[in-house]
């Protein structure tokens, strides 16, 4: 381990501990679907490998006074991959006992499932698929050990940055004034849940079968047209699905009893804030902040202007510094006794759903980003992000591209949504996303 690597949790580190409780845990899921050979030892031993790359998910939290720090030593040597069956239920990670990664595998007709379950503590989604990648590269390699590092692991004292390149005092100023100004549009506003409902917030886990989902894959023609939309429209394709999921969300909402026009919907949307310069060679760790773009339903009916909002609202989280002052604020309630904890408090509903887009996250392991993984007989067919939840909200919604095809993976709280309920949540994003590219 190196030694130049803080040991201590970053703000954002802390933020995700404090956050996560037994009923909503912080953990998020990636699952792959092979056909053909895959062997359990192998898959194993390159895990350990990759490992050695990727130490935060191989570490613990431990609490040294009023600090709360990774313990690198303490954590053991490789994570147990276990056999998922109808008998074996996946149980959240408790970072005070236990790594921040944990692996399920089973046999299917065709080939096999692997599951990794990552604490978001560890890792944001970037960071896991990274550590994905290089697991999927060392396994068609054979784990066979060249002697070449695969990750820089003395970038991650970089972890502690906000990830943006140095400007002058002025402009730095300038730009958290502006965001500054605009958040506080947010200070004592309201936000609803997706469905109302109390959240039981314990020490209970979730339901079993956790966690609950259901996915849906657009074609390669589908995910072509909804490119070619957003581009004639001049967004970018997430711009598209988060307008489209606030129409959707709002659509489900007209149907509950307690349905206002006046209520802000709110979606919290994950943003890198990797540089070109640290993102290559960095292992898995937390380097993303959060925008909050929100609208009532009179706002959410003009399909077009939102679309056009939406869009200037996650340039401007960029430009105007909206992400890391999200992380300066944390930097300084990590600083103030007693903070952290009421900044995580389950009163009230802070973010209606969660919406994250991975963009292409595998295209370094193939050949093309239309292209299937392949590896002699081996083929990655499949590949899903489940994302976690938080108290209030009821879903979380996940994007990925893989090859050539949009998937869109719905997580989902059984305690509040039936099966069915949620299955129509998710056909309603899907049927307003084939009305916007339809011809």
């Amino acid at each position: 381990m190196n030694r130049n690597i803080p040991k201590h949790l970053s703000p954002i580190e802390t933020y995700l501990f404090k956050d996560n409780r037994p009923s909503h845990p912080l953990d998020f899921f990636i699952r792959l679907e092979f056909e053909g050979d895959i062997y359990r030892d192998q898959l194993q031993r390159a895990i350990s490998r990759v490992l050695l790359f990727h130490p935060m998910l191989n570490a613990q939290v431990h609490q040294h006074g009023r600090r709360l720090s990774w313990e690198f030593n303490k954590a053991n040597a490789e994570p147990i991959i276990l056999h998922a069956n109808e008998e074996s239920d996946i149980s959240p990670i408790d970072l005070r006992t236990e790594t921040g990664i944990k692996c399920w595998f089973s046999r299917t007709e065709s080939g096999a499932t692997v599951t990794f379950q990552f604490h978001h503590t560890a890792t944001d989604g970037l960071g896991a698929f990274g550590f994905v990648s290089d697991v999927i590269r060392q396994y068609s390699n054979g784990t066979s050990e060249t002697g070449q590092p695969l990750r820089d692991i003395s970038r991650l004292a970089e972890r502690h940055w906000f990830g943006y390149e140095r400007d002058t005092l002025f402009n730095m100023f300038r730009r958290q004034s502006r965001a500054l100004m605009a958040s506080r549009g947010f200070s004592g506003m309201s936000f609803v849940s997706v469905k109302s409902h109390e959240p039981i917030v314990n020490e209970s886990p979730p339901p079993i079968k956790y966690p609950h989902f259901f996915s849906h894959w657009f074609s390669t023609d589908e995910t072509r047209c909804l490119k070619a939309q957003a581009r004639s429209q001049h967004v970018s394709t997430n711009t598209v699905i988060i307008r489209d999921a606030f129409v959707a969300i709002d659509q489900f909402r007209q149907t509950q009893r307690a349905y206002s026009c006046d209520d802000w919907i709110r979606i919290a949307v994950p943003g890198s804030v990797r540089l070109q310069r640290t993102n290559q060679d960095l292992p898995a760790a937390n380097l993303f902040s959060l925008t909050f773009p929100s609208f009532t339903a009179d706002q959410i009916s003009r399909q077009e202007r939102l679309l056009q909002v939406i869009h200037d609202n996650i340039r401007a989280s960029r430009r105007d510094y909206y992400l890391p002052t999200f992380l300066v604020a944390l930097n300084v309630i990590a600083r103030i006794s007693g903070a952290m904890e009421k900044s995580v408090s389950a009163d009230k509903c802070i973010a209606t759903l969660l919406l994250t887009n991975l963009g292409i996250p595998l295209e370094d392991i193939t050949d093309t980003p239309d292209a299937l993984f392949r590896s002699n007989d081996l083929v990655l067919t499949d590949v899903e992000l489940i994302p976690p939840m938080r108290p209030h909200q009821t879903i979380s919604i996940a994007v990925l591209e893989y090859a050539g095809r949009q998937k869109i993976t719905m997580s989902f709280d059984p305690r509040i949504h039936s099966n069915e309920e949620a299955d129509d949540i998710l056909n309603l994003l899907i049927t307003q996303l084939r009305s916007t590219i339809a011809p």
